[in-house]
């Protein structure tokens, strides 16, 4: 199910698996996997980083797993991480309009809402969060 992407189209298996192997492959890709107590996989956050070295962030949780706060504390602990291991100093989240779960997630996780724009023909929320200075 692709629904929530902005790119709703079905993607081809190989297609898929060749685009999944060069981001693990690209420095400029970091992919973290969620794991629960029980060591199930839940979910996965990826950050793809820019030449002015800020971050565009994709979080996914299985729907086995929505709704109990897994996305929020995911979305808290790639960005946390990704500042301190990285260096990155801005990531930017864009969700769908009307994906309000999503938003919520992200606003709780820190992001602060920047704007709207318009991806693949469809409204979406700019959100941003920045890294802390202490």
């Amino acid at each position: 199910m692709r629904q929530l992407a902005f790119n709703t189209d079905p993607i081809p298996f190989q297609t898929h698996v060749k685009w999944y192997k060069n981001k693990l492959k690209s420095s400029d890709s970091i992919i973290y996997i969620a794991f629960d107590e029980s060591d199930t996989p839940i979910g996965q956050i990826r950050f793809d980083i820019n030449k002015q070295n800020e971050a565009e962030v994709d979080v996914s949780v299985d729907r086995l797993y929505r709704g109990r706060g897994y996305g929020t504390e995911l979305i808290k602990f790639g960005t946390e991480k990704l500042f301190k291991e990285k260096g990155i100093r801005k990531i930017y989240a864009h969700v769908k309009a009307f994906n309000e779960a999503s938003i919520k997630a992200f606003e709780k996780a820190g992001f602060k809402r920047e704007g709207y724009e318009t991806i693949c023909s469809q409204p979406a929320v700019r959100l941003l969060k920045e890294m802390r200075h202490e």
